[in-house]
């Protein structure tokens, strides 16, 4: 993908999640225009009542959201995004436990909740929208 940019409720659908039941490493560049707004999301269902990973942007700081199945886990970054220039975001999860790294700073932590480890991913992973 060449530097799409996506306004409002515009957003891009990639292929499904492939073998991230319990590891996954993605980093990303991204260019926000607003404090508030979803930067990915996907899981089970399309609903996403069931398993979920949603990173998005609240107040201007950066937000990991996941469910395992039995409960929400939340990472948040300790710095805000910087408005309309370019943000590296860094993601690692595996089991139960989290970490997102924003433009290089520190290494925030966390673990979703409950007994299950594993995430299942059905839909498409969507970038973007709000």
């Amino acid at each position: 993908i060449e530097i799409p940019k996506l306004s409002g409720h515009g957003h891009i659908a990639l292929p499904t999640l492939q073998n991230a039941y319990s590891d996954l490493h993605m980093s990303f560049d991204f260019k926000p225009e607003s404090w508030t707004g979803l930067l990915l999301l996907t899981g089970e269902t399309d609903d996403m009542t069931g398993d979920y990973l949603a990173l998005l942007l609240r107040d201007g700081y950066v937000e990991l959201r996941l469910d395992c199945g039995t409960g929400p886990g939340v990472v948040k970054s300790s710095t805000q995004v910087h408005l309309h220039e370019w943000n590296h975001l860094s993601v690692f999860r595996h089991d139960w436990g989290v970490w997102i790294q924003l433009n290089g700073g520190k290494q925030e932590e966390g673990r979703s909740q409950g007994l299950f480890s594993r995430i299942t991913f059905n839909q498409p992973v969507f970038i973007g929208g709000s």
